[in-house]
């Protein structure tokens, strides 16, 4: 009886390929999550862009951001007032 309890109690923790399958596991799916809400932020932040009139720096400072929440807090500030591009949204109107 004492030689089975030996066997089994190695088994029951896992031994270290399982530990390590299951750090590599919790990695990969911490990364997918973090990918998920950076495209679902990115996303929010072209809505919200798209909902505003054309304003062509902040479209280059949200093309040039590598961070969602920025991007978010970029599209959010535009404004009628910041926006100074001509009708079609190409040229900058010079004041």
């Amino acid at each position: 009886m004492t030689k089975k309890m030996l066997v089994t109690i190695p088994r029951l923790f896992g031994g270290t390929r399982q530990k390590l399958f299951a750090i590599l596991v919790g990695i990969a799916g911490a990364r997918w999550l973090t990918n998920e809400v950076d495209k679902s932020l990115f996303k929010a932040a072209a809505i919200e862009a798209a909902k505003k009139p054309a304003d062509i720096h902040a479209s280059q400072r949200i093309s040039n951001t590598t961070s969602p929440e920025k991007a978010f807090k970029i599209a959010q500030g535009i404004t009628d007032s910041t926006a100074r591009c001509d009708r079609f949204g190409a040229n900058p109107i010079v004041v």
